[in-house]
């Protein structure tokens, strides 16, 4: 699949009530927006955890800045673990997939409480944007707790890896 100039993966309601999303050999070219966003805004704690999520072989690029934010390759979860309220992930798996030219992070967890991993994926010139807090390749955002190895990063702006803490 290929898409270009849109959000091609773009979650909210419709993974509310899904289990094992698998997305794989896409490749996104152009997206004002997250080129994968999965999360649930209005999904909380008590009424949802997304169990199993498995990214792979996806070639992510040119994603843009938007006025709105939001130039991730890979928006998984939400961000605010701390509130108490947002949805969580487990067994989460992250693998072999590429970023180039990607305006915030190359790829953003967060909420991965359990059996996460995020391997053998290379991303090149992240952070486009120096945007604070957005200037990582790979970012763990609070209460997330992956496994990061065997990933090939290259001019990234600030942080290869960022880790927000568990």
């Amino acid at each position: 699949m290929y898409a270009k100039n849109t959000d091609a993966f773009t979650c909210s309601k419709c993974i509310e009530k899904t289990r094992h999303i698998e997305v794989d050999h896409v490749e996104v070219n152009g997206s004002a927006e997250a080129a994968i966003n999965m999360k649930s805004p209005t999904a909380s704690r008590a009424t949802w955890e997304l169990d199993g999520l498995s990214i792979h072989h996806t070639y992510l690029h040119d994603i843009t800045i938007c006025s709105r934010g939001g130039s991730e390759g890979m928006y998984l979860g939400m961000s605010d673990y701390a509130n108490g309220t947002d949805h969580l992930m487990r067994n989460v798996d992250v693998s072999s997939n590429r970023t180039l030219r990607i305006g915030w992070e190359a790829i953003q967890v967060g909420g991965a409480i359990a059996t996460c991993a995020v391997h053998h994926n290379v991303s090149e010139f992240d952070s486009l944007a120096i945007e604070p807090g957005q200037q990582s390749a790979i970012t763990l955002k609070k209460g997330s707790s992956c496994e990061v190895y065997a990933n090939q990063i290259s001019d990234s702006t600030l942080h290869g890896v960022f880790d927000y803490g568990h």
